[in-house]
């Protein structure tokens, strides 16, 4: 006796409802409509839930390798803040900042600006500040956390256009 006639009328019907439902996304899929899909953007079916989304994620973040640079770059340059890598290591913080900035402003979330900008100043080597080594720790301390929870909770969305 074959696999298949031992399946049951339900198991059959569901069979032939999925075996549909399967066909209609590929149809949607290949017309550009439906679920938010594209063309080029192909649509998957959840097979428990049996919910039509893309395959591909609706954000992006872009922030993640600069922020997470920046942390590193950050408390790595508490160990050299008596000597000449602190200023190699100022011009790394600070450019990582404003491109964390630009970030920020394209994902349309312009509060993170409000603790990237003073990292921007604070670490600027054109016009270098002073402070006494324990303040700066202070500093390098709460800009590495500015820098990965910047990295992680800016997300820019994806054009669906083209």
């Amino acid at each position: 006796m074959s696999p298949s006639a031992k399946r049951t009328s339900e198991q059959q019907a569901a069979l032939a409802a999925r075996q549909q439902a399967n066909r209609a996304a590929r149809a949607q899929a290949a017309a550009g409509a439906g679920a938010g899909g594209i063309a080029g953007n192909p649509l998957v079916r959840d097979p428990k839930t049996g919910k039509t989304t893309s395959r591909y994620p609706s954000f992006t973040r872009t922030a993640m390798a600069p922020g997470l640079l920046g942390a590193i770059a950050l408390l790595a340059a508490v160990a050299v803040i008596d000597s000449g890598w602190f200023t190699l290591l100022e011009y790394v913080i600070a450019i990582l900042a404003l491109i964390i900035c630009v970030f920020a402003w394209q994902a349309k979330q312009w509060w993170w600006l409000i603790g990237l900008i003073p990292i921007a100043v604070i670490w600027n080597p054109v016009w270098p500040l002073d402070f006494d080594p324990p303040v700066w720790y202070a500093f390098h301390l709460a800009g590495a956390v500015i820098f990965v929870a910047a990295a992680l909770l800016i997300k820019i969305p994806v054009s669906t256009k083209k």
